[in-house]
């Protein structure tokens, strides 16, 4: 890791070894490395930020408590400074899971100097250092009102309605809904389908697969709209493809409405205008394109197309 990649140690060392590491006996107790995680803003002024800690154990498994959401950058930076450091929070999330911290995942993303860290537990030690070093933690959203106010990301409209099918009914949702991508295999071929919504065996009379997906077109920033569109619409074509004349497909659009914050007219306009590309490219394989401002409306009309 590169000098300007580091963070000199601070008292935190100290406070962490009186906190945790105090006479108090404690059975086994848990040792390792904190680190800080930054984000730099402007890489022009060298800003940085505090966003997370990632504890290192004995056995060099990673641990990470990072912001949940982009919120406070919103307040620092506007919607798009949400939008842009959502998708840079995604992205290091992701990064973390997959327990990679040895590489560079970004010029704005910041490993700090590995210090010292014991406590009772990794939760422990991860709590303290995370309210220590993340001050920005302490922004807190606002309540949110019928309007979006910023933007709707994929995952949670996504996640929006899964939770409304699950209410509805738990066995219909089992039925239709898939969490993850889904691997499709015919003798050597194989592809990998991100689509949310599949019901291989739609209907008794009728032996067709019906699949679909759901996109959020809530999106200020045509960069990110423009991307989760065309991803969904690539999806779509390669399901098409896949099952031929025995699928039928449905893509759901999520979109803002008229005097939803952050949204004015010019910018619902470009949204329409990437809406109509996509129907363009979608129809011409016969799938169907439903556009609807709630959440609630995707999944009465799911229950329509998948029956």
């Amino acid at each position: 890791m590169s000098t300007e990649n580091t963070i000199q140690p601070t008292g935190v060392v100290n406070n962490l070894n009186v906190l945790f590491g105090g006479s108090i006996a404690r059975p086994q107790p848990v040792t390792g490395h904190c680190q800080v995680i930054r984000i730099k803003p402007d890489l022009i002024t060298g800003e940085v930020l505090n966003v997370g800690v990632v504890f290192t154990d004995k056995k060099r498994k990673t641990h990470f408590k990072i912001l949940e959401s982009a919120y406070p950058f919103k307040v620092l930076y506007g919607n798009n400074g949400m939008d842009n450091f959502g998708f840079l929070l995604s992205i290091l999330k992701d990064h973390l899971q997959d327990q990679n911290i040895k590489h560079s995942i970004s010029p704005h993303i910041v490993f700090g100097q590995k210090t010292f860290a014991q406590g009772e537990s990794v939760q422990a030690i991860l709590d303290y250092a995370y309210h220590s070093m993340v001050t920005l933690n302490a922004v807190k959203e606002e309540p949110k009102n019928t309007n979006f106010g910023m933007s709707v990301s994929n995952k949670e409209a996504r996640a929006g309605v899964a939770k409304l099918l699950r209410e509805a009914s738990t066995d219909y949702y089992k039925k239709i809904y898939r969490e993850s991508p889904i691997v499709m295999r015919n003798g050597q071929e194989t592809i990998t389908l991100d689509l949310p919504l599949l019901d291989e065996n739609n209907s008794i009379t009728n032996e067709y697969a019906a699949f679909g997906t759901i996109v959020s077109a809530v999106y200020p920033n045509p960069t990110y709209r423009r991307f989760y569109l065309n991803d969904g619409v690539t999806e779509m074509h390669n399901a098409a493809y896949w099952f031929g004349s025995k699928g039928k497909g449905n893509f759901f659009i999520l979109r803002p409405t008229a005097g939803d914050s952050g949204f004015s007219d010019s910018i619902l306009s470009e949204i329409d205008n990437d809406i109509d590309r996509a129907h363009w490219g979608l129809s011409k394989h016969g799938i169907n394109v439903h556009v609807f401002n709630e959440l609630v409306q995707i999944c009465n009309q799911i229950q329509v197309e998948f029956h």
